[in-house]
């Protein structure tokens, strides 16, 4: 259902003012009780998702020790890539795209 056209025209904010016409308390009435502050209790399952949720969020997905190994590697000589088997690598990839948007 689409509020602005059931109504018309576009939202517009609500501005609240006051009037100084509020009702005064009564002499001698009580005073309301303070409100207290809301509170909201997460089940044991929301402790548990928020938890992982921290610890995926801290969680890089990069093996370090395979970066430094790969750039010793690189810097010492003995990183080799095969041409072609990088290639077919490539064009698996955009095979596999493609398939994704088709």
């Amino acid at each position: 259902m689409d509020l602005i056209k059931m109504f018309g025209g576009n939202p517009r904010p609500v501005n609240q003012t006051t009037t100084g016409n509020a009702p005064k308390p009564q002499a001698g009435a009580q005073a309301a009780p303070a409100k207290t502050a809301d509170e909201v209790v997460l089940t044991e399952q929301a402790q548990q998702l928020k938890k992982a949720e921290g610890a995926l969020d801290s969680a890089t997905g990069i093996d370090m020790d395979k970066v430094a190994a790969v750039k010793a590697a690189i810097a010492e000589g003995r990183y080799h890539v095969d041409p072609e088997k990088l290639a077919d690598n490539i064009a698996r990839f955009e095979t596999e795209l493609d398939g994704l948007n088709g």
